[in-house]
């Protein structure tokens, strides 16, 4: 009977980092499309183009290792191709794992930055100072009654009404 390879540990852990690594980016980039949409963030925001191109860079580097590299060594047969693939898979991902960590970390304060900017906003909007001043001693007046002008319910029983001919 044939025994079955496994796979090293630390590849099985490479691998589950890079996929929280890219669903975590994958969330916080359809954040960014939606601010983007909605015109919080200009098309030529430095971060964001920045952000948008290291997300293209890991593409590449991910369709080029998968696409390019890995189906050569997939070909060959011999047991040291498969040691070197091992250690190229690993260098490969420890590079891409830190690539992705600095994405991730740049795409969380861009963010963070787009929400204090908007508490600020908010706060500016509250804190606005009212100037005009003349009516509040009569709504201090009249803030406990029901009826705040009694002559609008008071109807004048010989009210003539105007006929426009």
């Amino acid at each position: 009977m044939e025994q079955g390879k496994s796979i090293p540990k630390s590849l099985v852990e490479s691998i589950k980092i890079i996929r929280e690594h890219l669903k975590v980016i994958q969330v916080n980039l359809d954040i960014l499309e939606v601010l983007k949409l909605k015109g919080a963030i200009s098309l030529t925001d430095k971060r964001f183009i920045e952000i948008i191109n290291l997300d293209k860079k890991h593409r590449r580097v991910f369709e080029d290792f998968v696409l390019k590299i890995l189906p050569d060594y997939l070909d060959s047969e011999s047991v040291v191709t498969d040691k070197v693939l091992s250690k190229q898979f690993q260098v490969w991902a420890s590079d891409l794992i830190i690539s992705l960590s600095h994405l991730d970390k740049v795409c969380k304060a861009f963010i963070q930055d787009k929400i204090n900017s908007d508490k600020k906003l908010k706060r500016t909007i509250r804190a606005i100072e009212v100037k005009d001043k003349r009516f509040w001693r009569f709504l201090d007046k009249v803030k406990g009654k029901t009826q705040v002008f009694e002559s609008f319910n008071e109807e004048s029983e010989d009210a003539e009404l105007i006929e426009e001919s």
